[in-house]
Order: C-alpha cells, then sequence, then structure tokens
C-alpha cells in the first residue's frame, strides 16, 4: 500500500517522505505482519504494485522529486525490490528499471517463477513498453510494445495491464483517447509478440489475465 503518513506525521516535500510498504499474512488474511517500507525514508515514492509466483515475491514503487508541491513533468522512475522466501525476512536491493530523468505512468507488474515483467508507459513519448527480468529480478531488458497519445494530466498514459501463466504473457492497453484497446501476446515468454486491436471505444482502462492455456482480456463500454 501508500502512505503519506509516516509515523503520525503527515509528509512534506522535505520529509518525512512518503512511502510503499509491504505486509505479509500467514494465515489466509486474518492477520497482518509489520509493515515493511520497500522504498528508502530519503525519497517520495507511489503507485505501488507487488506480485507473487511461488515463494517468490516481488514489489515495484515509483519515485517523484515532490510530494505536496507535486511536479507532472519532473521525473518519476520505476524501482523493484524481490524476496525468494514468501515475503519473509530480509528484500533484495532495489533495481532502478527506468531513466533517472524520465517519467513513466502507473506500471504494472506479473511474475512466473523467477521471470518477472513489468509493463508501462513513457509519458513523455508514449512508447508502451516491457521490461523483463529472468533472474528473479536482478537484471532487466526492456522492448517497446507499441504506443499511446492517451493523455492525462501527468503525460502520456497507456495504462498497460501485463499477465503471465508459463510462457503465455499478454498486455493490454489504452491506445488513444477515444479508447482504443490494444492487447499484445507473447507465447515464449517474451521473447516475441504478435496482437490486434480489441476495442476502439473503450471508456476505461483494460485489465488482463492468464491461467493455463487461456487468456483474458477486458474493458468497460
Amino acid at each position: 500500500y501508500n502512505s503519506d503518513l509516516i509515523g503520525g506525521r503527515w509528509a512534506t516535500d522535505t520529509g518525512p517522505r512518503a512511502g510503499v510498504y509491504y505486509r505479509r499474512s500467514t494465515n489466509g488474511g486474518s492477520s497482518f505482519g509489520t509493515p515493511l517500507r520497500l522504498n528508502p525514508s530519503t525519497q517520495h515514492a507511489s503507485r505501488g504494485v507487488i506480485a507473487a509466483s511461488g515463494s517468490k515475491v516481488y514489489g515495484l514503487y515509483v519515485t517523484q522529486t515532490k510530494w505536496v508541491r507535486y511536479s507532472k513533468t519532473a521525473p518519476r522512475v520505476i524501482y523493484t525490490r524481490a524476496n525468494a522466501n514468501y515475503g519473509a525476512g530480509a528484500w533484495g536491493t532495489a533495481r532502478r528499471l527506468t531513466s533517472l530523468t524520465g517519467r513513466v505512468d502507473y506500471p504494472s507488474l506479473a511474475a512466473y517463477g523467477s521471470v518477472v515483467y513489468v509493463a508501462y508507459t513513457d509519458a513523455a513519448t508514449g512508447g508502451v513498453k516491457i521490461a523483463i527480468s529472468r533472474n528473479g529480478g536482478s537484471k532487466f531488458s526492456t522492448k517497446g510494445l507499441g504506443s499511446t497519445t492517451n493523455t492525462i494530466s501527468d503525460g502520456k498514459a497507456g495504462l498497460p495491464s501485463v499477465s503471465v501463466y508459463g510462457s503465455l504473457v499478454v498486455v493490454a492497453w489504452t491506445a488513444d483517447a477515444h479508447g482504443k484497446v490494444v492487447a499484445k501476446v507473447s507465447r515464449d515468454a517474451g521473447k516475441t509478440w504478435a496482437g490486434n486491436t480489441l476495442a476502439t471505444t473503450a471508456q476505461g482502462y483494460a485489465t488482463t489475465h492468464v491461467a493455463g492455456g487461456r487468456l483474458s482480456v477486458a474493458w468497460p463500454t
């Protein structure tokens, strides 16, 4: 979860700084353990996402330079962290996925075993991208999937959704302001992609799911 209430104090531009937190339940959600902050206390972060596969848990957050005097054109950077013990104990070092001077929209995260997928939009150019790690989040490579002209106050926003099961991966996003929904599918764990347009007048962002050999994309009309 994201929070701008830190130790009983509200976040300010100079501190305390907004955080993304993780809590773990071992009894089906009846109770949760102590919160763990995923981003450093020296930086603001929000837009947190989490994914799990087997014993591996992956977290993601987006940093920003200011909280109260938030700048829409200031850098927004994606970082990820990983834990290989069902979320218990220490988490790995934060890995930066995007440029320190770039801006991203709202990223999506999916994992299958040690393979991790992060889908996001370059808010300056509209490029929709997928970052893939095949070693549990230690190293990522990034490729472009398409683009969007959809614009929100923060810049271009494709609001991509990524899902995976085995080697089958799907990414869907909003491609323009009229509600065009585009999906790209990979059947070889993200090595090659093919896709098509699913809708032209959606009234919101798309979501995805993969289970077994089937995949689905949903969107509001």
